[in-house]
């Protein structure tokens, strides 16, 4: 299974440390914080949904979580990402570790 993960690109300065913890809140998603840097980390966000900007294509895992800072921004993370989809999807990652060897 694979794992993906990247930097969210906000164009609305709403989705930010309070956006996340009060999401987080009121959908009963575990998460940790540290209000004094307004950092987030938050555990797996069952209803996320993650597409790949290009194809439309919605990307599953067995976790997806987001964390970061509003100074620092924000990641998305992807585990547990099904053969071949993960193969199909990510041929660059695939590629990079056969290559490793």
């Amino acid at each position: 299974m694979g794992v993906v993960f990247g930097n969210i690109n906000f164009i609305d300065e709403t989705y930010n440390y309070q956006f996340f913890k009060d999401y987080c809140l009121a959908k009963k998603i575990v998460f940790e914080d540290g209000p004094e840097d307004k950092f987030i980390s938050t555990f797996n966000i069952p209803d996320l949904q993650i597409k790949n900007p290009s194809t439309e294509t919605e990307i599953k895992g067995l976790s997806s979580y987001i964390e970061g800072m509003d100074k620092y921004g924000f990641e998305i993370n992807v585990v547990g990402i099904a053969y071949p989809f993960y193969g199909e999807e990510f041929p660059h990652h695939v590629d990079f570790y056969n290559n490793m060897f």
